[in-house]
């Protein structure tokens, strides 16, 4: 939005750059009024766009493009960036604006939990020997800062907490792992909590998903009768004290090993350092990777079902034990769903507005045609790649894949990129199974080459 109010204000239709001001200085129908009275029959105009990487990479990135449209579809353009916008700022002073409120009038027996993932920390020595600065071990940093009351007290406490893991995936069993160490803690500091309520900004990866979704559903059940609800920032104002809290620690964990009073080689040497900061207000928890692991087994077992609009949601609460499943009117600014809070028994089922039950529901499960750890040709960006099958969720009938790159497109040659390059596709995305790749040379970079009858087989079916 910001670049198209610059390109307003290079029109003389605004004073400012700012969308903020933009909005509250002037009126939808008073900026178009003065697109319309513009000369030029032709408008170009910057905005974000996800464009290829050279080389014919899988990878996209995000770049600043030069676009060109005539006054009509640009006043379109701004007419929608503006009702999206506006949008945007209301949710953005609401959420915020319950926070506050619900932070001040705290019910008892419930708790605020704030959290979010901080950047890995990088371990890093005092003097080091140059090839360790291109192969640095890095530390998955987990911050949550909780808000609550005790009895006796009308002022609002809040404690801190860093989760550290060796498990690098920042992912919704990641969470799921932290929140089984978290809730007993919880307990400690505040005896006989009986609702926890979740904020967090809202990557789809991490914690808006449909199996977040599904343990709100069932944290009653798993944590002895303690409800939650979850609720998410919108995007780009996810900023919070978690933020505080994983910067501190960092930072105290540099300066540490700067001045040589600890080596940080791992993850259980930076909980170690961590946990013997007595000074320090923030309580270290560490959560190793088996139990990550564990975690996710148990989410794949939920089979949880997806819930379509989840990108508009912003709110996630159990509201009844009937088995019902109901959304919002479409009115609601909250954007909020409403989901059951426990498993009903078969005669209890009841079937939810516009069709059945959540449990009543006939879960669709797709067989898998390509087993894990074969290799199958996929297409990405109209471009074949040959990928590794890592997993399978046979709800959504998808395959994580590992893509591999390509070295010489003219000998067939692949090679495993420096950062792992997994994404979910679509059985429909993947052509054909092939043959291990053969390696090759006996370079730094180990290369592979794909046989021609399999690339004949898969540029023949494409």
């Amino acid at each position: 939005m910001a670049l198209k109010v610059r390109t307003l204000k290079a029109l003389n239709v605004t004073t400012t750059s700012n969308p903020d001001q933009l909005i509250r200085q002037m009126t939808d129908d008073e900026v178009l009024e003065k697109i319309t009275q513009l000369e030029d029959e032709k408008i170009k105009y910057s905005e974000w766009k996800r464009v290829d990487v050279e080389k014919g990479m899988m990878k996209k990135r995000m770049n600043v493009v030069q676009c060109e449209a005539n006054r009509q579809e640009f006043g379109t353009l701004i007419r929608t960036s503006l009702n999206e916008f506006r949008a945007h700022v209301y949710r953005v002073q609401t959420q915020y604006e319950q926070i506050r409120t619900l932070k001040e009038n705290l019910p008892k027996y419930n708790v605020i939990c704030q959290m979010d993932f901080a950047e890995n920390y990088s371990c890093a020595h005092a003097d080091e020997v140059q090839s360790v600065y291109f192969d640095k071990a890095s530390v998955t940093l987990h911050p949550v800062v909780l808000y609550y009351k005790v009895d006796g007290d009308i002022n609002l406490h809040h404690k801190s907490f860093v989760f550290v893991s060796d498990e690098p995936g920042h992912n919704s069993s990641t969470v799921y792992a932290f929140i089984k160490d978290l809730i007993p803690m919880i307990l400690q500091i505040a005896p006989g909590t009986k609702t926890v309520h979740y904020i967090t900004d809202s990557p789809t990866s991490q914690y808006r998903n449909k199996y977040i979704f599904h343990l709100i559903t069932l944290h009653g059940m798993l944590f002895d009768g303690i409800t939650a609800s979850w609720h998410y920032f919108e995007a780009g104002h996810g900023k919070g004290p978690c933020d505080g809290v994983g910067g501190t620690a960092k930072r105290l964990a540099d300066i540490a090993a700067r001045q040589q009073k600890v080596v940080i080689q791992t993850p259980v040497d930076f909980f170690n350092w961590g946990k013997s900061q007595e000074t320090s207000n923030i309580t270290h928890i560490f959560v190793p990777k088996s139990n990550c692991q564990s975690a996710n087994n148990e989410m794949k077992e939920l089979n949880s079902v997806a819930v379509k609009g989840t990108m508009e949601l912003h709110a996630v609460v159990p509201i009844s034990r009937n088995g019902k499943q109901k959304r919002n009117a479409p009115e609601t600014e909250t954007n909020e769903i409403e989901l059951q809070a426990n498993e009903p028994q078969e005669d209890e089922v009841e079937p939810q507005e516009g069709g059945e039950s959540l449990q009543g529901q006939q879960t669709i499960v797709f067989e898998q045609n390509y087993q894990n750890d074969t290799f199958v040709a996929s297409v990405y960006d109209n471009v074949w790649y040959i990928c590794k099958v890592l997993d399978f969720d046979n709800s959504d009938n998808e395959y994580q894949l590992a893509f591999m790159t390509k070295s010489n497109p003219v000998s067939n040659t692949m090679k495993w990129p420096t950062r792992p390059e997994e994404l979910w596709v679509t059985e429909t995305d993947i052509v054909c199974q092939v043959q291990n790749p053969t390696p090759v040379g006996r370079k730094p970079v180990r290369m592979y080459k794909i046989l021609p009858d399999d690339v004949n087989k898969i540029e023949s079916l494409l």
